[in-house]
């Protein structure tokens, strides 16, 4: 949300790339997945490193570029969960069940907890790319339509709840010119195109063992 009110048009790149790859992609999806069952494969570096030998050492580098490449990510995850926590903790009255608020630290370290848990148990519980990780893909599928259906009802709330419909709030925003329309927010082809290809990626090699 953050993103598409900064950069316009340009959020839609993360979404464009996996949508190629499930509709266009099929046959390649197919080609790697056949690859990683042949080969035991369970990871982005046991792919690569499938591909030169098998080669200890390639999946090790392989695999500490993964893993310093995902911690930013994970981090941002982390903190948007640790914040939306502490808001609704905020909110809460003094004094309730004798409990405080928790600083920011300790709440974000009980979350990665939680979270960590919550993969173990629902995931990853054994080491092995056959095992298809349903508890897991499940709950991301039912979080996904949480989420979905949360931003339709507070979309839906603020067009036609607060503003009376849709040409109510297109006369707003046409009265408001400090609002950058949303084309001279995105960053420019280049960009666009550069996200795409990596969510492209993203969405077939990082993603393709979480079955």
């Amino acid at each position: 949300m953050s993103l598409a009110s900064s950069t316009g048009l340009d959020f839609l790149r993360i979404y464009l790339g996996p949508i190629l790859v499930i509709g266009f992609g099929h046959r390649f999806v197919k080609r790697v997945v056949h690859l990683t069952k042949s080969q035991n494969i369970l990871s982005v570096s046991d792919f690569v490193a499938a591909r030169y030998g098998k080669s200890s050492r390639v999946a090790a580098i392989v695999a500490l570029i993964a893993v310093i490449g995902s911690i930013p990510y994970i981090a941002l995850q982390l903190k948007a969960i640790t914040i939306s926590l502490k808001t609704l903790l905020d909110s809460v009255p003094d004094g309730i069940a004798g409990l405080s608020t928790p600083t920011l630290g300790a709440l974000a370290f009980v979350v990665a907890l939680v979270l960590a848990g919550f993969t173990v148990t629902f995931g990853t519980r054994h080491i092995d790319s056959r095992e298809h990780h349903t508890g897991l893909t499940i709950a991301v599928a039912f979080e996904s339509a949480i989420k979905l259906a949360a931003f339709l009802a507070v979309g839906v709330f603020v067009v036609w709840g607060m503003l009376g419909g849709i040409g109510p709030l297109i006369e707003v925003v046409k009265s408001r010119p400090d609002i950058t329309p949303l084309i001279d927010r995105s960053n420019g082809f280049a960009t666009i195109f550069a996200m795409k290809l990596f969510s492209f990626l993203i969405i077939r090699f990082c993603l393709g063992n979480f079955k």
